[in-house]
């Protein structure tokens, strides 16, 4: 075994064989591999501009889907820690989780913001929406560079 294993590295090896073939089916559409690398790539560079680095953990809770692969993907790409949140907990659990996990940012969907805005008040987390009015991942991951040297 090589002295680094990173786990997104293998996973989009794949890419390069597999351009055109299909990675991810959601909402009737169709993403290959080719553009699911070049998402992660974006992603991971816009952690970078929100100042996570190796090491860093950053909370998910966002809706299945190719924004929530590429997001978890370039997180374990540039060796942060991708922490999936669980939208089903009660509200109160997300303050203890909040203020123990040390978690730099948390990205969430729009109907998530607001319950984790209130949780996150005093922790010294970041929030960011995936989308909407404002800054969001999506605008920030679409003017990145499609390219990324793996941590």
């Amino acid at each position: 075994m090589p002295d680094t294993f990173n786990a997104a590295e293998i996973i989009l090896a794949r890419a390069g064989r597999l351009r055109e073939k299909t990675a991810l089916i959601h909402s009737n559409r169709i993403m290959s591999y080719g553009e699911l690398s070049v998402l992660v790539n974006r992603a991971a560079n816009a952690f970078a501009r929100l100042g996570i680095k190796r090491g860093g953990r950053v909370g998910l809770m966002m809706m299945d889907s190719p924004l929530y692969c590429a997001a978890f993907l370039s997180l374990v790409k540039s060796g942060a820690v991708a922490i999936p949140l669980n939208p089903r907990l009660p509200a109160g659990d997300y303050s203890f989780i909040l203020g123990n996990a040390g978690m730099q940012l948390v990205l969430c969907d729009a109907e998530h913001a607001g319950m984790l805005a209130q949780a996150a008040s005093g922790s010294g987390t970041r929030m960011l929406a995936t989308s909407g009015m404002g800054e969001s991942f999506e605008q920030l991951v679409a003017a990145c560079a499609s390219e990324f040297t793996a941590a």
